[in-house]
């Protein structure tokens, strides 16, 4: 049985290299995440239009962390819902790809879909098209599956609409049964806009909860990504602040840890949080210890910046060998 289950938005990133101009028409911010109808329709019109040719790849922040997480030698499966459409296709092929498990529903409609706006910094930003990734119900949710796992993990983003009862109703399941549960803030805008309902989450028993600076400071409610950290410890059994070049910060009973970043050749920072969460499972399942977990989620990190798009394209061996030997380096 898989040791890591994971509920995803099931959607495909279609990734365009542009200056920054183009985000500028859209009325965005570089780094900015936007559900906003009208940003959805101009990317659509930009999609159709434009003559770049986008990366196509699979996606979902849930999605890539088991894609990721499967390629680094974890048993992982991924729940969602995808339409029987080219891009639907294309994630099943991924998930095959990578050795993870797909245990997603064929629904009516049309697969989800990320524009993603990489630009000569490196910087992404998003517009999410959800297509019929919400169209997945609690009779969808594999309990038996579900409760032999070591974690589930899911995000805020699947804590929206439609998808929220599916998601709570798993966590519930799952937790009831031992399951460790993962929560990855992914939004800080969300995170703002339900503060009490994801304080209240957290405090039923989230073991592993992950974000960045702002989300972090988001759900603490501070500007001290420090002072996060130190209410993160009296709240969860792993708490996990990513500070992008700077490394992370993660605090658990076996001590408050920081992970310095991995060196890396940037190409494409999308995804690396993702990968982060990914190389964090790895690391906790196999040694039982948050540094070297801390360390694994470094690396793995790293590496996925050096690819365009959110996932590893080859398997990594021996992780945890590999990961502290670069940092000792």
């Amino acid at each position: 049985m898989p040791q890591l289950i994971g509920l995803t938005n099931v959607l495909v990133d279609a990734i365009y290299q542009v200056p920054d101009e183009v985000v500028s028409e859209f009325g965005l911010n570089k780094g900015e995440v936007s559900d906003d109808p009208e940003k959805v329709a101009l990317a659509r019109k930009f999609a159709a239009k434009t003559l770049l040719q986008p990366a196509l790849v699979p996606g979902g922040s849930v999605g890539n962390v088991m894609a990721n997480a499967a390629r680094a030698g974890i048993e992982t499966s991924v729940l969602g819902a995808g339409a029987d459409d080219d891009a639907g296709r294309l994630y099943r092929k991924g998930l095959a790809a990578a050795g993870a498990q797909d245990h997603v529903i064929t629904r009516d409609g049309v697969t989800g879909r990320v524009f993603s706006f990489v630009t000569p910094d490196a910087q992404r930003t998003m517009v999410f098209d959800l297509g019929c990734a919400h169209d997945y119900h609690i009779a969808d949710v594999p309990a038996q599956e579900l409760c032999k796992a070591s974690v589930f993990h899911t995000s805020v983003y699947e804590l929206q609409g439609r998808m929220r009862d599916p998601a709570l109703h798993a966590i519930h399941t799952a937790r009831a049964a031992g399951v460790k549960i993962g929560l990855d803030l992914a939004d800080s805008r969300l995170v703002s806009a339900e503060h009490d309902f994801y304080h209240d989450l957290v405090k039923e028993g989230i073991h592993y909860l992950f974000g960045n600076e702002q989300e972090m400071e988001a759900f603490i409610g501070t500007d001290d990504a420090y002072v996060a950290l130190l209410e993160l410890a009296t709240m969860c059994e792993v708490g996990v602040i990513t500070l992008g070049r700077n490394g992370a910060y993660l605090t658990s009973e076996q001590g408050d840890f920081h992970v310095p970043s991995t060196r890396t050749t940037l190409r494409d920072t999308t995804g690396a949080g993702d990968a982060h969460r990914a190389g964090f499972y790895y690391g906790l399942l196999h040694s039982n210890k948050v540094n070297i977990a801390g360390i694994c989620a470094s690396y793995l990190a790293a590496r996925v910046c050096e690819t365009i798009g959110p996932r590893l394209q080859e398997n990594i061996i021996n992780l945890e060998i590999i990961a502290t030997s670069e940092m000792d380096s």
